[in-house]
């Protein structure tokens, strides 16, 4: 008897599924319209999660490997006051711990102060950077954006450093043009430092180019008065992003009177745009796919009101209101099996393709550059969101389909058999 039972529903399902595919498909043009408006709203969901987090990866990744570095350790208080005597103690120490620690690549141990660039036309403030090219070159990538010069050459007595293009622009310099470096050294007097421009650098933030200076290190710790060995922090480069944010926490509370930091955390702003991404993107697409359920809805509507000769039909030769009610059901699923997955593999193609290809908006690069990000723009591709996104659809249109299957319930065989 259950294989009876089994058997008869099963065959019930397969006429079911059958005629609620062939009324989709009576009037093509309406189901094709609702069919390409769901794609174009699938793929417009997917192309702006791509652009958002591929425009996001790149500020991110681009801040990171140009100026923020993966993970920072500085001496104990640095983030409240950063002052000029404020060196890591213990540095050999340091070091070695943080070589040691899981997810280590390169670091690069700098002198970092404040000061003032001036020359004939004009004073700006900057941070001054005491490196060793040897070593920030694994951690960096600033030697990778010169404009002009060369990245800290070699020099007999004037420094030849490297400064960034909005800065020399300011002050009208060129490669070999003088200046004064004015700063602090470690017993609290005040130094003024002939400099010339050897390079000029090019960023994604016109803000950083503006006020960064980077100088031999060797050559501003004989200047300040202490030892090459010594530094205000030392950056580091990880296998990750990720795996930073666990070699910070790992060394946390290991080291007597450093300060370990993520990039998340010297950074937060960058750690918030990334943690925050996903939810507001779900937003957005929610929003779009909830657009999608009204022409669904619409469509379906109309759907019942022009059938309702057939439907009363239907019902009088012994289809009971259930088998209505889900037929209605299973022809709204249809629309969403076919446009979902279509719009799904239009929006993966358009990432594809301009992933290699970018985004040009030079005509809004000086906006982008004041916020750190470059004026084209690489969009990623973002397989993880096509589960959540074909979810949203396939639940949406669920909803959406209800309302006009409870209209085809409400219908009276007699009447509907009896309209025009």
């Amino acid at each position: 008897m259950p294989c009876v039972v089994n058997l008869w529903i099963m065959k019930t399902l397969q006429i079911l599924l059958v005629i609620a595919w062939r009324n989709l498909w009576r009037s093509k043009v309406r189901s094709l319209v609702v069919i390409a408006a769901m794609a174009m709203g699938i793929w417009a969901a997917i192309f702006l999660s791509g652009f958002s987090i591929g425009m996001n990866e790149q500020r991110t990744n681009s801040a990171l490997s140009t100026y923020l570095g993966y993970a920072q350790i500085h001496g104990e208080g640095w983030s409240d006051e950063p002052t000029v005597g404020l060196l890591i103690p213990n540095i050999e120490e340091v070091v070695q711990a943080g070589e040691e620690a899981p997810g280590y690549v390169a670091h690069s141990a700098r002198l970092v102060q404040m000061g003032s660039a001036n020359s004939s036309r004009g004073s700006v403030g900057v941070r001054i950077q005491g490196i060793d090219p040897a070593e920030d070159t694994l951690v960096y990538d600033i030697h990778t954006r010169l404009v002009e010069g060369e990245y800290l050459p070699e020099f007999r007595r004037v420094p030849k450093v490297f400064v960034g293009e909005a800065m020399a622009e300011e002050l009208h310099l060129e490669v070999g043009s003088s200046f004064t470096l004015r700063y602090q050294s470690v017993d609290g007097g005040f130094m003024e430092d002939r400099c010339k421009v050897g390079g000029t650098f090019r960023t994604v933030s016109s803000a950083f180019d503006k006020m960064n200076v980077f100088i031999p290190k060797e050559y501003l710790a004989d200047k300040m008065g202490i030892s090459t060995s010594e530094a205000h922090e030392i950056v580091y480069r990880t296998t990750s992003k990720e795996a930073a944010v666990t070699w910070a926490e790992g060394l946390n509370g290991r080291l007597e009177g450093v300060e370990v930091e993520s990039w998340k955390e010297v950074s937060p702003e960058l750690g918030y745009a990334d943690d925050m991404m996903a939810t507001s993107l779900y937003i957005f697409v929610g929003i779009i796919v909830f657009a999608i359920t009204f022409g669904i809805l619409n469509t379906m509507l109309m759907a019942i009101l022009e059938r309702k000769r057939e439907l009363g039909m239907l019902m009088a030769v012994g289809m009971n209101k259930s088998r209505t009610f889900f037929m209605v059901v299973l022809e709204t699923i249809f629309l969403g099996c076919v446009g979902a997955p279509l719009g799904i593999a239009i929006g993966h193609i358009t990432l594809l393709v301009s992933s290699k290809s970018g985004f040009d908006l030079s005509a809004v690069g000086e906006g982008l550059n004041a916020y750190g990000m470059d004026a084209v723009v690489y969009p990623a591709t973002v397989p993880d969101y096509y589960i959540g996104i074909s979810v949203m659809v396939v639940s949406m249109t669920l909803l959406a389909s209800l309302y006009p299957a409870y209209k085809a319930l409400k219908l009276n065989p007699v009447e509907a058999i009896r309209s025009a």
